[in-house]
């Protein structure tokens, strides 16, 4: 995917609204569980994993500390910190899919143009 040319757009023809809109649908296809169910059977305590810091928008390696239903304790490699993230930060084998959920749970398709 075009990231650079996608944000481009969105910020010279997107409206406020309409850039919370979209916000609010990317965050409600984060949150389903489906997705967060699927990440979180690929881990386990003790595992080195690869995830994304919203902080600095960089990927860093951490170790699997413990979980909670929708995030997870990770102690991460690069500062020694331990950190709770959220579970679609963790960067797994993309050949994983998460299964498809039905369109009328993704409201954006009916407000963004």
């Amino acid at each position: 995917m075009d990231w650079h040319n996608l944000m481009s757009t969105l910020a010279t023809q997107a409206t406020d609204l309409e850039l919370l809109q979209l916000q609010t649908a990317v965050e409600h296809l984060l949150s389903q569980p489906a997705r967060v169910i699927a990440i979180r059977q690929q881990l386990h305590v003790g595992q080195t994993i690869q995830y994304l810091d919203v902080r600095d928008n960089r990927m860093h390696a951490a170790k699997v500390i413990k979980f909670k239903p929708d995030q997870l304790m990770v102690h991460a490699s690069h500062d020694g910190k331990y950190k709770w993230i959220r579970y679609t930060a963790v960067g797994l084998d993309p050949a994983v899919k998460v299964a498809q959920q039905p369109k009328e749970f993704c409201h954006a398709e009916k407000t963004l143009p």
